[in-house]
């Protein structure tokens, strides 16, 4: 990666603090009952859930550590495709 950004497999809070300046283009594929999350065209999570047939989508960014962390995101260039 060229980008200086984590490994797809080390996404600890410590580590991703610093990178805090470097943007990572994020992605979400849901397909059937199967949901992926991307962070630089890595594949870092896998899920599955068939409780529902349709529904939204939505980003959440905070801090979860108990620690003085802070949590400033910016989104632009969102896309949604259907397939």
């Amino acid at each position: 990666m060229g980008s200086g950004a984590p490994a797809a497999h080390d996404v600890s809070l410590d580590n991703l603090a610093r990178f805090s300046q470097i943007t990572c283009p994020i992605a979400g594929v849901a397909n059937g009952d199967t949901f992926n999350l991307y962070v630089n065209q890595q594949k870092i999570a896998s899920a599955k859930d068939d409780s529902f047939s349709h529904g939204s989508i939505g980003v959440l960014a905070a801090s979860f550590n108990s620690g003085n962390y802070s949590c400033d995101v910016v989104y632009h260039n969102a896309k949604v495709w259907t397939f």
